[in-house]
């Protein structure tokens, strides 16, 4: 059985100062947001062996914060091929993996966050706001195993639901 995570980038500022679109940084919104996750996620989930990351600012940014927050000090490979990927990206990614491996999160953008959700759920459509924290437990060996309909949602949280 492996565990997988999935998180959105938190919210970016659109009216920053930034050359790029992958220079584009967080907005008060987003740093809040996640620190918020992270201080959720260290009370409800254990940390993820290892963390896949989009080399993006505001994807760095959300990670280091939630990190920070949760009290995690996984071992993070951030990978261009994150940025304005593709569910195949991803997978591709994945199936890289040791199988000793059991817990991963990936960090990236929508829309293949949510693209990848669906397909890991067998088509539902899965809302994926900025900031958004997903768990899939999945029932294989090897991460070369990973097909679509095989996973069933554990956690499912945005940075709204944390709002008090």
């Amino acid at each position: 059985m492996k565990t997988l995570c999935l998180l959105r980038h938190a919210k970016s500022d659109w009216d920053a100062s930034y050359g790029a679109d992958h220079e584009r940084p967080l907005n008060e919104r987003g740093k809040r947001a996640a620190k918020s996750m992270g201080s959720f996620l260290k009370q409800e989930i254990v940390q993820p062996e290892i963390i896949l990351s989009s080399t993006a600012k505001r994807t760095k940014e959300t990670l280091s914060l939630l990190m920070k927050h949760a009290g995690w000090n996984a071992s993070v490979t951030y990978l261009t091929d994150l940025y304005l990927c593709s569910r195949a990206d991803i997978i591709k990614q994945l199936s890289h993996l040791d199988d000793k491996v059991e817990s991963a999160l990936v960090v990236g953008h929508q829309p293949t966050t949510g693209d990848f959700a669906s397909w890991l759920l067998g088509g539902s459509q899965v809302d994926v706001p900025t900031g958004t924290f997903m768990m899939f437990s999945i029932p294989i060996s090897s991460w070369r195993e990973l097909k679509a309909a095989q996973a069933s949602m554990k956690l499912y949280v945005t940075p709204r639901q944390l709002e008090n």
